[in-house]
């Protein structure tokens, strides 16, 4: 007595099994992804940064424009090390180089830019500026970027 039974080749059944491992695979990665992605309450670009020495070679003219990337408010500072030296920009115009006070500190919604501008004296022309833009949004998480720039000989 013989049965008439039909089965897959085996082509198809091998076609069938990766088919199935791909989307299996495909699944666990979309789930799994979604536990690694956090949303980005809190960061700080530069977006601009120039050094601008003057002609007198002892004036060195600093700008940067910072934004606020986050969905926070962040308090912090931008620095600008020239030479060895680092400069705390306000946002009176001014550069200090010692630790700023409390009432010297950078706030800034989210979404905003800021825009600083400064002289500094040198007594040589530094070939080069790093700029550096570090705050802390409300919970403590510390943000920066940082930028560096050649000096460009003013006219």
């Amino acid at each position: 007595m013989r049965h008439n039974k039909r089965a897959l080749s085996p082509i198809i059944a091998t076609i069938l099994l990766i088919v199935i491992t791909i989307a299996a695979a495909l699944i666990i990665w979309s789930m799994l992804g979604t536990f690694g992605r956090t949303s980005a309450s809190s960061g700080v670009s530069i977006v601009t940064a120039s050094a601008e020495l003057q002609p007198d070679r002892r004036t060195l003219v600093l700008k940067i424009a910072v934004k606020n990337t986050g969905t926070t408010l962040l308090n912090g500072n931008v620095t600008a090390n020239v030479g060895g030296t680092t400069y705390y920009l306000l946002t009176n115009g001014s550069a200090i180089t010692t630790t700023p006070a409390a009432g010297q500190i950078i706030s800034f919604p989210a979404g905003q830019t800021i825009e600083l501008t400064t002289s500094v004296t040198v007594s040589s022309a530094p070939s080069s500026v790093i700029f550096t833009a570090r705050f802390a949004d409300p919970s403590g998480k510390i943000v920066q970027d940082i930028k560096g720039v050649s000096v460009v000989q003013g006219g």
